[in-house]
């Protein structure tokens, strides 16, 4: 109750210091504390609370400056607006990481989640395939689908693959000014955000049946101590004798043993990868990159001491002098004569002459 209180007052004394703020400061100031829970920080029950006063302030004012028609295209948006459309998105974010009332906030979440999903359909910026997803998400269904485990793997990498290229892409077009490219920003920013409103929904609908699971389970009930109960303590563990030596073994560990076993059963016999082909190959690029920076450093430190060498008389002629001594050596001693493959060779140094 007074966690009620207080946070009716912290909303009231919210929109009277935001009263009088334009929407696009009071947008930024709610993209701010996102991005500090996205980033582990500020992550308490305060922030959170804050975040979603911001979030109500907006929604409000979008409302009333009626930002939005039904009739438009996504395409038609004025650019500064677009980034209004990711409010419902900002809602289901926040919902999902707070910790109280827990089993409330997962539906508001998804509630959230599906309202972004329906208006980016509106938008039609949904696939095929993900308004399936959105209808049985409607029906509370899960979206993952039952695939065997190859199949359910590159699935995976392939959603995975596509998040990552189109953060990459944002990356590039974060800084950017023009209306076209901003336009372009926000709409990969849209499709990204689709993918993990997919699958943050899949998640709560799991962390829902887990909870539901031990509400119905009930708590742990206490442990009731008797006298049979100390008796049956008192009684010696049955025990399973080892073959091929006089000691014994607890059947308990025997049965733990084979719990393991079971538990491998399906466990292939070789390491499953942890990186993605993807990121290896990031990963080599990016060495590569340092070692050719490494080598023409090199390069170029060297070329510095050639030029500089070759201003200095005593440098220059120290160098002359060890070329010709090379070439002299080379005259004296013959390609391969050195390598004698562990045998003694007599050199010759004349040819015989024939006899008469």
């Amino acid at each position: 109750y007074q966690r009620r209180v207080h946070g009716n007052q912290y909303k009231i004394r919210m929109e009277k210091e935001l009263e009088y703020a334009h929407i696009s400061d009071i947008f930024k100031k709610a993209e701010v504390l996102y991005k500090s829970f996205i980033n582990d920080e500020n992550c308490d029950e305060a922030h959170y609370t804050e975040a979603i006063s911001i979030l109500n302030i907006c929604t409000k004012m979008i409302k009333e400056q009626a930002l939005f028609s039904p009739n438009e295209e996504f395409a038609e948006i004025k650019v500064e607006c677009l980034k209004y459309v990711l409010v419902p998105y900002y809602y289901g974010e926040i919902y999902g990481r707070s910790n109280i009332e827990r089993k409330a906030k997962l539906f508001k979440s998804n509630e959230y989640y599906i309202e972004f999903l329906k208006l980016m359909q509106h938008y039609l910026k949904l696939t095929k395939q993900q308004i399936e997803d959105l209808g049985e998400i409607k029906q509370g269904i899960i979206t993952t689908k039952k695939l065997n485990p190859s199949d359910a793997r590159t699935e995976l990498l392939k959603r995975h693959a596509e998040k990552k290229a189109l953060e990459a892409e944002l990356k590039l077009l974060k800084e950017t000014t023009e209306e076209s490219s901003v336009r372009d920003y926000y709409s990969k920013l849209v499709k990204c955000s689709i993918i993990k409103s997919f699958e943050n929904i899949n998640m709560n609908f799991k962390e829902l049946d887990a909870i539901n699971f031990l509400e119905a389970r009930g708590p742990a009930k206490p442990e009731i101590k008797t006298e049979k109960k100390e008796e049956e303590k008192a009684k010696p563990e049955p025990t399973s004798v080892r073959k091929g030596s006089g000691g014994v073994i607890p059947a308990k560990e025997l049965v733990d043993k084979r719990w393991d076993l079971q538990k491998d059963v399906f466990k292939p016999g070789y390491s499953m990868p942890t990186i993605s082909i993807e990121e290896f190959g990031e990963h080599q690029k990016h060495l590569m990159e340092e070692n050719t920076e490494k080598y023409n450093d090199m390069n170029e430190k060297e070329k510095k001491e050639n030029e500089a060498d070759i201003d200095r008389e005593d440098v220059s002629d120290k160098k002359t002098m060890k070329a010709r001594e090379w070439d002299d050596w080379k005259d004296l001693h013959d390609k391969g004569s050195g390598n004698t493959m562990g045998k003694r060779v007599q050199k010759v140094t004349s040819l015989p002459q024939p006899s008469s």
